[in-house]
């Protein structure tokens, strides 16, 4: 009787047990869409972004108290501006539109990024285990920039893949282009800030850009 109620007991306790918790992306991401008060900006960030960045600094971008959460949630909306100017689809207002129809609309937009991920992907690498996760830190603001600045200059082979890294030791920045025009390589300081930067980025877009 007693090894039955171990059982009983041990089957009960695996049947309530609790889900995996969210990893420190899944929470960033859940965060983008709360900023962002829809579920595209968070689908964004999981599936066309990357932040290869330590325990620590997932920690702080998650914490809404901190700026980089709302940087992040801005630049995910980079993500799909430069998504309409190639495909010509607006996620946001396809997920908003028709207060009945939003499971619909939400399938449509899930659908839509699925696709586009062959087209598009965005890597951020910083080294060590914590980061910077104010409004100021040089690797927001080289990812805000370099969003923004494909929105303005999206790349005629309308595929691009994008690696950032900011790091320590080094001075200046780099933007480099493939021959090809898809894919896109900029390595910046983390810790002084250079001249005139952005430009550099944006010129570098400007060459093959279907709107030069």
């Amino acid at each position: 009787m007693r090894t039955v109620c171990i059982l009983v007991t041990l089957a009960l306790l695996a049947s309530t047990a609790l889900p995996a918790s969210a990893s420190p992306a899944e929470d960033v991401a859940f965060g983008i869409g709360e900023y962002n008060h829809n579920k595209t900006s968070g689908w964004v960030f999981e599936r066309l972004m990357t932040l290869k960045v330590g325990d620590k600094c997932y920690a702080k971008l998650a914490d809404k108290a901190n700026a980089a959460l709302g940087k992040l949630a801005g630049d995910a909306r980079y993500v799909e501006r430069y998504a309409t100017a190639i495909t010509g689809d607006d996620w946001e207002h396809i997920e908003q539109q028709g207060a009945n129809n939003k499971e619909a609309n939400r399938a449509l937009v899930d659908k839509a990024i699925d696709a586009f991920r062959p087209k598009f992907h965005v890597t951020v690498n910083l080294a060590g285990d914590d980061c910077d996760a104010g409004s100021n830190a040089l690797w927001l603001k080289y990812t805000s920039s370099t969003l923004l600045s494909l929105v303005k200059y999206p790349p005629k082979s309308k595929q691009m893949t994008v690696t950032i890294t900011a790091t320590s030791g080094i001075k200046g920045l780099k933007a480099e282009v493939g021959k090809d025009g898809s894919s896109l390589v900029v390595t910046g300081s983390a810790d002084i800030e250079p001249v005139a930067w952005s430009d550099t980025i944006a010129n570098t877009l400007k060459r093959v850009s279907s709107n030069n």
